[in-house]
């Protein structure tokens, strides 16, 4: 599948089909970390493929603080984690 790739104001990529149904936007928040932006993508735009999901998928790389607060705002708990994930088909807010 052929894809648009755009760089967000964030330094993010965005990778948006051109005939597809689906969008995938990766931002880093860190850059102190290496990171391969491209194949995390594809990887994503690839389970979507398979799975025949349509939508948007939104990763954001980011620091301890950032999700210490984030997982008390949309979960509930005062701490870090490693991973926040929302259901797919749901919008979700605070």
């Amino acid at each position: 599948m052929k894809s648009t790739r755009v760089i967000t104001r964030r330094g993010g990529i965005k990778s948006a089909p051109k005939f597809g149904s689906f969008a995938v936007t990766l931002t880093q928040l860190n850059k102190a970390v290496l990171v391969a932006k491209k194949e995390i993508i594809q990887q994503v735009q690839k389970i979507l493929q398979s799975e025949k999901r349509k939508g948007q998928v939104e990763i954001i790389l980011a620091g301890d603080a950032l999700l210490k607060r984030l997982n008390r705002e949309f979960a509930g708990k005062n701490k870090t984690t490693d991973v926040l994930s929302f259901p797919f088909n749901e919008n979700v807010s605070p």
